[in-house]
């Protein structure tokens, strides 16, 4: 009954409408355009929608004409659209029109008419298919029957008039003979049979959902654009529109290519750009940009949070017995009890921040941004529809490295090339994932932060096996020391062997643990090297403030050096010393 309603008032509604435009029709020459089909100019891709302007042509005659541009994106923002024309004729009006169709009529009744047409042919297809089925259905029962009366034929006691004589040995292979051959094609007919009622049934289900759906009274959203256009005499007018989609984005990528024999490091700059606006944008002119229009430039304002304490409530009285005991459970507390401090032991960031917000306010994700950048792709590339990344070349970025390297012999006896770079391009390179290189030659995938013109980054080019590194056992022996206050002191001596195997000198940066008392009877001293000043990043070697000792080592090609680490453990003799790390434990 509702339906039926729903149907008759939006009947009266087209009604009104259709009235309304011939009337219209009347005053002023009308003509109509689709929006997807109309010349795509420029798309700029923001970073979570994205700016498309199409171009049209239009002869208009002289006085007012109306143009209606129709199937307009349903992501497009209608706030957003804006209109220009070039010619002699003047916009007077620009507006857009959302009307509502029932499905059910845009259906046409001869799709209704071929659904009928097909379930009916299908309906016959499975009646002759189960009358078939019936018939050898029955044959092989026939067939049984049969082969079990000459079984269960009358069997004679007495073995002497029993005559397997040629002719009857004979007549029994003929009859197996038989009965193989017209089981097997029985059963093989039987199979097929099945097999094609049971896709004739899966046939006849997809078109009676489909029947179904069209039975369905679902009302389709339709968004028109009119503009309405004065002209001194008839001409043709160019115009270009310009509208706001969303469900559209783009995201950077990126390929770091490093020439170490060059020393050179390229960079190679995509955009991913993903879009299901319901329109295809067929070779467009793109532009990338890192602005982010749902941020807006005003500063929001900020609230006064005001303190007070919470009202006493009177509670009824309880008596109670040694085996009830009275709720103190945090749980039970009321839910909607507003915030107050000390009276719970723990605060939900959700009571700290709530404010007199709406539910579906959502909080923008915040990340490290860089000033607004656009980039202009220099080829015209085809996106169509189809929320798949499809990649276009920003830029490619030749860049002057400085290669260094690093190790940690502790962890790994290896040592990392790692190459660092100031951007000294003008273009602003986004956080996204990136490939690494090194002499054509894959090495890992990464991270890349925001890095912004002139400032400097560095990226792992992964290990570089003509520089050696051996890390030689640690060698270490004990010191006693008084008579009535007696102590322990270990001596620690590791010895770190670096090897240049390269035709050209490197530098290198090598750091080892230097162990940290939170103990006031434990001392631990440094021995070799000898710091006069510790934390000197100006130093070639020194002691930063996670306690690792750092060493600045140029190393020329083919030169091996010795790296001396050497320390004291003082400690009480009648304590074991625990040694922890970030991710084990083990006894010194």
């Amino acid at each position: 009954m509702a339906d039926t309603k729903k149907l008759e008032v939006l009947e009266q509604v087209q009604k009104e409408e259709e009235l309304e435009a011939a009337l219209k029709n009347e005053e002023h020459p009308q003509k109509e355009f689709s929006a997807p089909k109309l010349q795509v100019e420029t798309v700029v891709v923001y970073l979570d929608r994205a700016e498309v302007c199409r171009s049209f042509k239009a002869k208009v005659k002289s006085g007012q004409n109306e143009l209606i541009v129709k199937d307009l994106s349903q992501s497009i923002d209608k706030d957003s659209i804006r209109v220009e024309g070039r010619g002699a004729a003047t916009i007077s009006e620009v507006s857009v029109q959302t009307k509502h169709l029932d499905e059910n009529e845009v259906s046409s009744q001869g799709k209704r008419d071929e659904l009928q047409k097909e379930m009916d042919k299908l309906v016959q297809r499975k009646d002759l298919l189960t009358s078939k089925q019936n018939r050898l259905q029955k044959q092989r029962t026939v067939l049984d029957g049969f082969a079990d009366n000459v079984i269960k034929g009358p069997i004679k006691t007495n073995t002497s008039d029993v005559s397997l004589n040629e002719t009857s040995i004979q007549s029994m292979v003929g009859f197996f003979e038989m009965f193989d051959k017209q089981a097997s094609r029985l059963d093989d007919s039987l199979h097929v049979l099945n097999l094609e009622l049971s896709k004739i049934q899966s046939q006849m289900d997809a078109v009676r959902r489909n029947m179904q759906e069209m039975n369905l009274h679902t009302i389709k959203e339709i968004r028109e654009l009119s503009i309405l256009v004065d002209s001194p005499d008839d001409s043709e007018v160019e115009f270009y529109v310009s509208y706001i989609v969303y469900e559209a984005k783009w995201t950077p990528k990126y390929d770091i290519r490093v020439f170490s024999n060059d020393r050179q490091l390229k960079i190679l700059y995509y955009g991913m750009i993903q879009q299901s606006s319901g329109e295809d944008w067929d070779e467009a002119k793109l532009c990338l940009s890192t602005a982010t229009p749902s941020v807006g430039g005003t500063v929001p304002q900020l609230d006064t949070q005001k303190l007070s304490f919470k009202p006493k409530m009177s509670t009824p009285q309880r008596s109670y017995t040694f085996s009830e005991q009275p709720n103190t459970s945090f749980s039970n507390a009321d839910a909607h009890a507003p915030f107050v401090f000390g009276a719970q032991s723990v605060v939900s960031s959700e009571s700290m921040n709530s404010q007199d917000t709406p539910n579906d306010a959502i909080a923008p994700e915040v990340r490290e941004s860089i000033a607004t950048t656009m980039f202009e792709i220099a080829r015209r590339s085809s996106i169509p529809s189809d929320n798949v990344a499809h990649k276009v070349s920003v830029a490619i970025i030749d860049l002057e490295p400085t290669f260094e390297y690093e190790c940690i012999p502790r962890k790994a006896n290896h040592a990392f090339l790692k190459a660092k770079v100031k951007n000294s391009s003008p273009y602003a390179l986004l956080a996204g994932p990136t490939s690494i290189f090194l002499d054509n030659n894959f090495i890992s995938k990464a991270e890349l932060n925001a890095v912004s013109p002139m400032e400097e980054f560095t990226c792992s080019l992964g290990v570089d096996p003509a520089v050696k590194i051996d890390y030689k056992p640690l060698h270490k022996y004990r010191e006693q020391s008084g008579l009535l206050s007696k102590s322990v002191t270990t001596i620690y001596k590791q010895v770190t062997e670096m090897k240049n195997s390269r035709t050209d000198g490197i530098h290198i940066l090598m750091k080892d643990q230097l162990p940290v008392s939170t103990e006031e009877k434990i001392k631990v001293v440094l021995l070799e090297p000898t710091l006069k000043q510790t934390n000197d990043s100006t130093k070639p070697v020194r002691l930063n403030k996670q306690n690792h000792v750092e060493w600045d080592i140029d190393l020329q090609a083919q030169e091996t050096k010795e790296i001396l680490l050497k320390y004291s453990v003082e400690h009480p003799a009648s304590e074991t010393i625990e040694s922890s790390f970030t991710n084990a434990e083990s006894l010194i």
